[in-house]
C-alpha cells in the first residue's frame, strides 16, 4: 500500500519518514508468523514485558572494522620484517661470520673492510649465534653503509608510522563499547535506548520509521551530544535481514510484524518459552553503561517526546 500524502496515514516502502504505528493494520494483516523457539536475529531477548532488538553497529563492526584493523596488524608485521634480514640474507650472514671466526682463529689478516663486516655481523648474531631485529639495526647503524643505513631509517620511519595508526584503531576498537539494544517496553508501551551517556526514548505511538536498502531507521526523542536536558532526534537503525547494504522488503515485515505482535499479543506471540536470551557476540570487551539517572531522565524526555513526529514528519534521507 502506497500513499503519497504527508499526512498521519501510512505509505509503506515510501521515501519519507513516518509514524510506525500506522502500519500496524498493514503489518498485523500479514500472514501470520507463529511463536518460535528462537526468533531470528536481531532480537536478542524477550520476557513478559520487553523486547530487546540489536542495531546495526553490530554488522559494521564485524564485516568492516574488525577485518580493517586485523588488515593493519597484517600491514605492520609486513613493514616490520621489512626492516631487516629475509632468511637468505640471515643465512648467508652466518655463513659469513663462521668464515671470519675461522680467519680469526688462524690469525689471518684483516682488511679494515672484513674487520667492519666481521664486527657487522657479529653485532647481528650476538654471543649465541641468533638472528635479532634489535640488533641488526644496531649494526647497520655502527657498521652498515649509507645505502643501508638510509633503507633501514626510511623503513624504521613507515613502521612507526603504521604502529602509531594500528595501535590507535586497536585501542579505539577495544575501548568501543558495546551499542545498547534497543527496548520495546509492552507494558509502559514506550521505546528506548541509550548510547555514550545519551538516553534516548518515545512512547511508541510517537516512534518513527524509515525503510531503506541499509536497514530500518528508527527516531526517537533524547538528549543532544553533551547537553543533557536539551533534546533532540536520534536516529537508531537496524539491519533486520543482516544485509549492511541489501536489507529485503521480506525481512523487513517479518522483523517489524514481530514488533507489532509483542506489543499487540505479548512474548507468546513471538516465543514458545517463557522467556528468551540470544547470546551477545564476543566482538566487544565492554557494555555501553546506562545512563544514570535513568528513571528521572527518561521521565523528563517523555514529558517532551510530544513533538517528536513534527521533527521527522517529510523528513528524507
Amino acid at each position: 500500500m502506497i500513499n503519497n500524502n504527508n499526512d498521519d496515514k501510512l505509505f509503506i516502502r515510501s521515501k519519507y519518514a513516518q509514524k510506525l504505528i500506522n502500519g500496524r493494520d498493514f503489518f498485523l494483516q500479514q500472514k501470520n508468523i507463529g511463536p518460535e523457539e528462537e526468533p531470528l536475529e536481531p532480537f536478542m531477548r524477550v520476557t513478559d514485558d520487553i523486547l530487546c532488538v540489536r542495531e546495526h553497529r553490530y554488522n559494521i563492526r564485524s564485516v568492516y572494522i574488525i577485518p580493517f584493523v586485523i588488515a593493519w596488524w597484517i600491514i605492520l608485521i609486513y613493514a616490520v620484517n621489512g626492516i631487516g634480514l629475509d632468511s637468505a640474507s640471515i643465512n648467508t650472514g652466518m655463513e659469513r661470520l663462521v668464515q671470519y671466526e675461522e680467519m680469526q682463529d688462524e690469525g689471518r689478516y684483516f682488511s679494515s673492510y672484513k674487520t667492519r663486516d666481521y664486527n657487522y655481523y657479529k653485532l647481528i648474531f650476538g654471543e649465541e649465534k641468533n638472528y635479532s631485529l634489535f640488533r641488526f639495526i644496531k649494526a647497520v647503524h655502527l657498521y652498515g653503509g649509507e645505502g643501508i643505513r638510509e633503507h633501514v631509517k626510511g623503513m624504521l620511519i613507515i613502521t612507526s608510522i603504521v604502529a602509531i595508526i594500528t595501535l590507535y584503531l586497536t585501542f579505539f576498537l577495544i575501548k568501543s563499547p558495546r551499542p545498547a539494544d534497543i527496548y520495546f517496553d509492552r507494558r509502559r508501551k514506550i521505546v528506548y535506548t541509550w548510547g555514550l551517556g545519551r538516553l534516548a526514548a518515545c512512547r511508541f505511538e510517537n516512534l518513527g520509521f524509515l525503510e531503506k536498502s541499509t536497514g530500518v531507521t528508527f527516531y526517537l526523542y533524547g538528549d543532544k551530544r553533551n547537553d543533557h536536558g536539551n533534546y533532540d532526534l536520534i536516529r537508531m537503525k537496524v539491519q533486520p535481514t543482516g544485509g549492511i547494504i541489501l536489507n529485503s522488503e521480506e525481512g523487513n515485515n517479518y522483523f517489524l510484524q514481530q514488533i507489532f505482535n509483542f506489543m499487540e499479543f505479548g512474548k507468546s506471540s513471538l516465543i514458545t518459552g517463557d522467556t528468551f536470551k540470544r547470546s551477545q557476540p564476543k566482538t566487544y570487551v565492554f557494555n555501553d553503561k546506562k545512563p544514570e539517572p535513568f528513571e528521572e531522565r527518561l521521565k523528563d524526555i517523555l514529558e517532551q517526546e510530544h513533538i517528536l513526529p513534527k521533527l521527522y514528519r517529510h523528513l528524507k534521507e
